[in-house]
């Protein structure tokens, strides 16, 4: 607000007398004011008195102006960018501009300057499973003691076999004990104090070993599936039907199935009248026969439903498939067939009694078959199988009955046994001191 002093309201006031004294036009007196507001129109508030505009405009230009323009004036000074003076307290700390640098950090480890090597056993070895197996290996490198390294070994069917120290010159030697049968990787892994490791791998095959069963012994329910008629006769051998009519029974092995591959199966047979095996005066035409079945199965409830189907009789408690059924199967049979199956489910490719090869749970599609009268005479009887690809042959009493490629065949392995059964004609089915020789390479 401005304030308009006594002095210059007595001179105005003076001023004006003397103006009225010389004879001129009498002006009323001025409006006192503070601001332009106070004035009338066309009035403007100059040195605390109402002026017409039109004498403020008249005298902006020469200089002499009493009010000063008030319009803003726009500031063109450059802004002061210079760091502020840190006498108030502000932190004048120089800000930090170096650039981190992002390059990445090689964190490959070390290559170690030492190696090593497995040296028994070596690839595609085989071993049976009584084989006394030992891992043997070297560590090589200048000025170390390899004392205070770790060999770890594990196999692929076993899983972790240990965890061993070589000697100070790096020698290192581990027994591979309980190995089950299977192609076996086995892997070792080399740690030097450090953490810097090695790994090795060899790959080799553990076989079962060969087995001969006699049944001199009570069958083990844990390692025998016995089903219907079949039972263990006294004498030490193995009756599937027992001398009476519309019988059958079947035994399958469940301690160790068959692998896939070559096998050699050895077995004796006796099929006649007389109970004990032998020389046999009640001869007479008896039915219907026996089989040794191998089954491509993966669990022994599998294999139960594939029996619960087989049929008897002609079927000699096989045959699930063909005429018999319409079950899907893998299999491998040789049967001993005694009886002449003829325009029944299916007729048998000859009327004597004969030895024959057939698959897949069909006892009618014989691949291949071998007469002999010999076989009904209650005595026992030699029989070796021998499979080795696609070629079967068959020994009977030292007679090579069967040799001859089967087109397609290639042996899955699985569960082993026998059937057999009888009809209106009937005779005993004995088997005994089976030996299964399973191959061994890979």
């Amino acid at each position: 607000m401005r304030i308009v002093s006594t002095l210059t309201l007595a001179l105005l006031v003076a001023t004006a007398g003397l103006l009225g004294a010389c004879g001129t036009e009498t002006l009323s007196p001025a409006t006192a004011c503070v601001i332009d507001n106070d004035c009338e129109r066309g009035q403007a508030c100059v040195d605390g008195l109402c002026t017409a505009s039109s004498a403020v405009s008249d005298t902006s230009g020469s200089g002499d102006a009493t009010e000063t323009d008030t319009a803003p004036v726009e500031d063109t000074t450059p802004e002061d960018t210079a760091p502020v003076d840190s006498g108030s307290g502000a932190d004048t700390t120089p800000v930090d501009t170096t650039v981190e640098d992002t390059t990445p950090i090689d964190t490959t480890p070390a290559e170690p300057t030492w190696t090593f090597a497995i040296t028994s056993p070596v690839d595609r070895d085989a071993f049976r499973t009584s084989s006394a197996i030992t891992l043997t290996g070297q560590l090589t490198g200048d000025a170390i003691d390899f004392s205070t390294f770790d060999i770890a070994v594990a196999s692929s069917i076993n899983g972790s076999l240990g965890i061993i120290r070589p000697d100070a010159a790096g020698a290192f030697s581990l027994p591979l004990i309980g190995l089950r049968p299977g192609r076996h990787t086995l892997s070792v892994r080399a740690v030097a104090p450090d953490s810097l490791e090695r790994t090795a791998s060899v790959v080799f095959g553990v076989c079962p070993d060969d087995s001969v069963i006699d049944f001199t012994a009570d069958l083990d329910p844990a390692q025998w599936l016995v089903r219907g008629d079949t039972t263990r006769d006294p004498g030490g051998w193995l009756e599937l039907t027992g001398l009476a009519p519309s019988r059958a029974g079947s035994i399958y092995y469940l301690g160790d199935t068959l692998a896939e591959g070559d096998v050699e199966i050895n077995l004796r047979i006796s099929t006649g009248a007389c109970p004990t095996p032998g020389p046999c005066s009640s001869f007479t035409e008896g039915a219907d026969g026996f089989a040794m079945n191998i089954w491509s199965v993966a669990s022994v409830p599998e294999l139960e439903g594939i029996l619960d189907l087989a049929a008897n009789g002609g079927g000699l408690g096989y045959g699930v498939s063909g005429l018999y059924g319409d079950r899907v199967v893998d299999s491998f049979h040789i049967e001993f067939d005694t009886y002449y199956n003829r325009n029944d489910l299916h007729t048998d490719p000859t009327s004597v009694p004969h030895i024959g090869i057939t698959q897949n749970g069909d006892p009618e599609n014989h691949l291949v078959y071998y007469e002999s009268a010999s076989l009904e005479n209650n005595q026992w009887h030699d029989i070796t199988l021998s499979i080795q690809g696609a070629r079967v042959r068959v020994m009977y009493d030292g007679t090579m009955a069967i040799d001859q490629d089967i087109p397609g065949l290639s042996f899955k392995g699985g569960f082993l046994g026998f059937s057999g059964s009888t009809g209106y004609y009937y005779n005993y089915h004995r088997i005994d001191d089976l030996q299964i020789v399973q191959s061994c390479s890979f």
